[in-house]
């Protein structure tokens, strides 16, 4: 599911993009009809990670610090809510080994080899 927040945050980046300049918070907040505040923090998530710049000033406001073609929507997902993967065992970013197996492993068959070809996968580097 994705939250109101990064539904605003991915509108907002979409206003960036197709401006090309940089928009102050009140143009954003107004075309695309998100509360001012809401965005400003935002914003400022998307600042800290790199993907908008901003501006001080008359001619000052945000504007993207990356290609739109090299922003992804998960990209965006993982800062504003975090890790999308259900377990951390099965997460890019915040990826945790399991302690246990799974107690469901033996009731399903061929879970174990399942199970196996994953933790497999999950090891190999990525082509």
């Amino acid at each position: 599911m994705i939250s109101q927040k990064a539904k605003y945050a991915l509108r907002a980046l979409v206003a960036l993009a197709k401006e090309g300049d940089s928009l102050m918070i009140g143009e954003i907040a107004a075309r695309k009809n998100i509360p001012r505040k809401f965005l400003e923090q935002i914003l400022l998530e998307m600042k800290r990670h790199g993907i908008v710049h901003s501006r001080r000033g008359k001619l000052g406001g945000y504007s993207l610090l990356m290609p739109p073609e090299k922003i992804t929507y998960g990209q965006v997902l993982r800062i504003i809510d975090g890790p999308i993967a259900p377990l951390p065992c099965l997460s890019r970013i915040a990826y945790r080994r399991s302690r246990k197996p799974a107690r469901f492993a033996g009731f399903l068959p061929g879970s174990r080899s399942r199970q196996e070809r994953c933790s497999t996968a999950r090891r190999s580097p990525i082509p």
